[in-house]
């Protein structure tokens, strides 16, 4: 990739296999193209590991470690589940999933920041601008902590009335879930930090360090949890302060790393304060990312106060099947959200770098291997949803209800595969607008609203049948999209970058 002028920053090239957000239609040549002469005093660019080889190699180098980290984080919320459901009892499964949404709070909150920098930072390294990059960082460290510390003191302040609106009035499951969720929410500057630093490093192209990192901190998390819920009996606070132990291992090692310059991204980077312009972009791009996390919040929470009006007496025990599902959920959805991350590096390096064709080849990769697994995790999840549950309890009514739940809830999970990758593959691009379209739609337009009115027509089972409902609700809906904008634009199948796109502007 030649060096070219200021306004000619980058040579976009085009090969006739593009995919992720956009399909891309190729014209022109790359005989048409401008391209400055380098100056004689210009500084060699940089090595960027997305910009070279063969795509389909580049792909799967990445987001092979990177599914597989999310499949080992995925596996450890099937063990501590195990370790609570046989070691605690099916209280804590009740009493964990009660906490779950003010969990996902957290996450949603923590990757608002870690995601928009991410696209900024991955665009300014693929245009070998990185003095940008680190100025990025050092402005979105300073926002995680602001966020992360105003989110503390909510929580603080409202923990006791949300905690039993969440248990249904039930003290006990109240108790439990604060005495699991509180550990965590004071962690939760950290947690901010940690989320940044793990998203940063992605975009740098450090595949190989978070590989090893992410892996070697869930097995410990693991092995801290066995101790503390099964040797030392603390039960769901055992598994509140295993969680914390193994990120402040993590946060540990990342301090040490930057202090070393491991990467080109340095540990305090300068940086305007307070930097509005830059936050406000930063929010903008991972705004869509985040409401997706906290759409699941939203969903769990109001799931769990559907089973309370609708399950009858018992539901305690439906509460506990559903915290079992939705960790059986989680470990599916993690390998397409690794797959998603990885694409949004390879798509934002290499966009950012003027290469529309590697961009528009990565969409299709990922598509192809989500739809793909998808399909795999629907037959297993159908035919086996009994097995399944008992890996976590022995209580047969929560066992009977998992096998009558899980095949509802998973039908078409396929289409909510594909529209993860494809909400990923616009925030790569910047476009922070469909990236919210096609990651917000079917949770805020469709989960949400028919899980509340269903349960109301048909009663308790209108609160499962809602997830494929709206799943197919949300085909539809992005067909007409994608059509429209194919007719509006002349985008192949409405999502390509063209030949001859201007090059993007660069970020702040």
């Amino acid at each position: 990739m030649a060096q070219c002028g200021k306004k000619d920053a980058e040579i976009s090239f085009q090969e006739p296999w593009g995919i992720h957000r956009e399909f891309v239609a190729l014209s022109g040549s790359a005989a048409q193209m401008k391209v400055a002469p380098m100056p004689a005093t210009a500084a060699p660019r940089r090595q960027n590991p997305y910009l070279q080889g063969s795509l389909v190699q580049l792909f799967l180098k990445s987001a092979a470690p990177i599914i597989a980290v999310m499949m080992v984080n995925g596996l450890l919320n099937i063990v501590d589940a195990i370790f609570l459901g046989h070691y605690v009892g099916a209280d804590a499964l009740s009493a964990v999933t009660m906490a779950f949404p003010l969990f996902m709070l957290l996450i949603a909150l923590s990757s608002l920041v870690g995601s928009g920098s991410a696209s900024l930072i991955a665009r300014a390294l693929g245009a070998d601008d990185v003095e940008r990059a680190n100025s990025i960082f050092g402005s979105a460290q300073r926002l995680s902590l602001i966020i992360s510390l105003v989110v503390l003191a909510l929580y603080l302040l409202t923990r006791t009335s949300v905690l039993t609106l969440l248990s249904g009035g039930n003290e006990d499951l109240a108790a439990m879930a604060s005495t699991y969720i509180t550990p965590i929410y004071l962690a939760a500057p950290m947690n901010f930090i940690l989320a940044l630093q793990y998203d940063t490093f992605r975009s740098e192209g450090k595949i190989g360090l978070m590989t090893m990192l992410s892996a070697g901190i869930t097995l410990l998390n693991v092995g801290f949890n066995f101790v503390l819920i099964v040797v030392l009996g603390l039960g769901v606070l055992g598994s509140a302060l295993g969680t914390i132990a193994a990120q402040g291992v993590a946060f540990a090692i990342i301090v040490i790393l930057r202090l070393r310059h491991f990467s080109d991204i340095r540990a305090l980077p300068h940086a305007p304060f307070p930097d509005w312009d830059r936050w406000r972009r930063i929010l903008a791009l991972g705004l869509p990312g985040s409401l997706n996390f906290l759409g699941v919040s939203l969903m769990a929470g109001i799931i769990v106060y559907s089973i309370q009006a609708f399950a009858g007496e018992e539901y305690a025990l439906t509460v506990a099947a559903y915290g079992i599902i939705q960790r059986i959920m989680t470990f599916a959805f993690f390998p397409i959200l690794g797959l998603s991350l990885a694409a949004q590096a390879i798509v934002g390096n290499n966009y950012g770098a003027g290469a529309y064709h590697r961009s528009n080849q990565a969409l299709v990769v990922a598509l192809g291997l989500a739809v793909g697994f998808a399909i795999v995790i629907e037959a297993v999840f159908i035919l086996g949803a009994g097995l399944l549950a008992r890996m976590f309890v022995g209580d047969e009514t929560v066992i009977a209800e998992v096998e009558r739940i899980l095949p509802i809830m998973v039908m078409l999970f396929v289409i909510f595969a594909s529209n993860t990758i494809l909400a990923g593959y616009f925030q790569a691009l910047g476009d922070a607008g469909r990236a919210a379209l096609f990651g917000l739609s079917q949770v805020y337009l469709f989960t949400i609203p028919l899980t509340l009115i269903l349960p109301r027509i048909i009663g308790e089972w209108g609160i499962w049948i809602a997830s494929p409902i709206a799943q197919a609700s949300m085909a539809v809906l992005v067909s007409v999209t994608l059509f429209l904008t194919w007719r509006k634009t002349g985008r192949p199948y409405g999502v390509f970058v063209k030949e001859g796109t201007p090059p993007p502007q660069p970020g702040m």
